[in-house]
């Protein structure tokens, strides 16, 4: 550990901090990690060369061997896992779990990558064996992301429909071939497909 300026680092390894001039409160932990960082401050680097090619960047976590091992000035990512969030350079604020998760992320910001290699795409959410697997209880419903980006399922309408009852007007006025529509205000007015 060089540290030639500054305190409150800790490196433990072979070559841990090693370039560090003038970054703050850093801890790495492992031989080569933080091996590059001379003014970022703020990081925790748990592995083997994690963190090895950070320079300036701060507030980063990296736990694993390579785990955020291209990031240079990035600052406020967390990769947990083997080689997670790799090649990730510039990119801030970025999470990846997983082992390799998040490999295709380099210069995207605010992604999050959770046993997926994810894109280099800002604000966007990789979750791995999601798609196409059958889920293992006989009881599913369908997911939903709201607009602030919280997951959840499709809520029943039902506490609206307090009265079910056949519209009896002409239903070419009212409805199209084969479709339902419900008013949710007072009633649910049903349209049956007449023609």
């Amino acid at each position: 550990m060089s540290n030639n300026v500054n305190s409150d680092n800790t490196g433990i390894g072979a070559f841990a901090l090693f370039s560090n001039t003038g970054g703050v409160a850093n801890t790495a932990n492992g031989a080569h990690a933080l091996l590059s960082n001379t003014a970022g401050s703020d990081n925790t680097a748990s592995g083997e060369e994690a963190l090895f090619s950070n320079t300036t960047g701060g507030a980063n976590t990296a736990i694993g061997k390579n785990a955020l091992f291209t990031n240079t000035i990035g600052i406020g990512n967390t990769a947990v896992g083997i080689a997670a969030l790799f090649g990730n350079s510039t990119g801030n604020f970025n999470i990846a779990v997983g082992d390799g998760a998040g490999g295709n992320v380099s210069t995207a910001s605010h992604v999050i990558c959770i046993g997926a290699n994810g894109d280099d795409v800002s604000n966007t959410t990789w979750i791995g064996n999601v798609y196409g697997v059958t889920t293992q209880s006989g009881t599913t419903a369908s997911v939903v992301v709201s607009d602030d980006g919280q997951l959840g399922t499709v809520a029943s309408s039902e506490r609206f429909k307090r009265t079910l009852r056949l519209w009896t007007r002409p239903a070419k006025l009212f409805c199209h071939s084969g479709r339902w529509h419900f008013n949710t205000r007072a009633t649910l007015k049903v349209c049956h497909n007449l023609g």
